[in-house]
């Protein structure tokens, strides 16, 4: 389940602050491009999408997405960290990059959205797409099981087989602190799904920004598989970070088995 009306409104206050419309999108694991999508309502008109690119593995998810969504440009690839190259070089070379606007405003990214939505190795496909493109906001799956300040992230191996066993792609910590590296803030978050903006871009928008993880986690409906909402009550509110670090570890390890996973603190 994904928050389909945090994007739209996001974009709303964008807009309506004076900056010019998000019309550059990036959709990794877009499924139809409608059901659950939050990028949708962005996309739904032709006329306001300036480019946007969609990258999914299902063949009949495909075939939906292209009926759904003519106008957007549709990969039917498996996203890795090795396809990531080849998603890129489908964008046009002035999306790639940072532009240095007007009046020596802070750089912004070209690429107005990206979102990614795996349920596999989320973090290390978003981490190799950011490392080539930025983007000004980054909307991402979290994977509630582990809580914060624990940072899970499931990486990419042949090994990783699809439909997964949860836990898959990776914690709310995990992500705001892959995210700094790339100057992104956690602006939103619920129902597990996160929302990132550019620092230059959070400023704009007049949002407090970076959230704390920790207080999000502790205030929003949680969407997990994988523990039991008694077992993940318990890590996060119950048990020391040290009992809490070592019960999940060994949970992890046993269940993900030959799967390479990061579990730190």
């Amino acid at each position: 389940m994904a928050d389909t009306t945090a994007l739209p409104w996001l974009a709303r206050r964008w807009l309506l602050r004076g900056n010019p419309q998000l019309d550059t999108f990036v959709n990794v694991g877009a499924k139809d491009g409608v059901h659950e999508d939050p990028l949708y309502t962005l996309l739904l008109n032709p006329g306001d999408v300036r480019f946007s690119l969609a990258v999914e593995m299902n063949h009949e998810f495909c075939l939906q997405h292209a009926r759904n969504l003519p106008h957007v440009l549709l990969l039917c690839m498996k996203a890795t960290k090795s396809t990531v190259p080849d998603i890129v070089a489908q964008l046009p070379e002035w999306l790639r990059g940072q532009k240095r606007p007007a009046l020596d405003l802070p750089s912004l990214p070209r690429l107005d959205v990206l979102k990614v939505d795996l349920d596999g190795a989320d973090c290390d496909i978003a981490a190799a797409f950011l490392w080539r493109v930025l983007a000004k906001f980054v909307v991402m799956e979290v994977y509630d099981g582990v809580p914060p300040p624990l940072r899970f992230a499931l990486h990419d191996s042949e090994l990783l087989a699809w439909p997964p066993a949860a836990p898959w792609g990776c914690s709310l910590s995990y992500q705001v602190r892959l995210m700094k590296q790339f100057d992104l803030e956690l602006v939103w978050y619920g129902a597990g799904n996160a929302i990132f903006a550019h620092r230059f871009a959070a400023q704009l928008l007049g949002l407090p920004s970076p959230l704390d993880e920790a207080d999000c986690y502790a205030k929003s409906v949680l969407m997990t598989m994988w523990p039991s909402g008694r077992t993940l009550r318990r890590w996060f509110y119950e048990e020391s970070l040290n009992e809490t670090f070592v019960e999940v570890q060994a949970s992890l390890t046993k269940r993900l088995e030959n799967l390479t996973f990061t579990l730190d603190a």
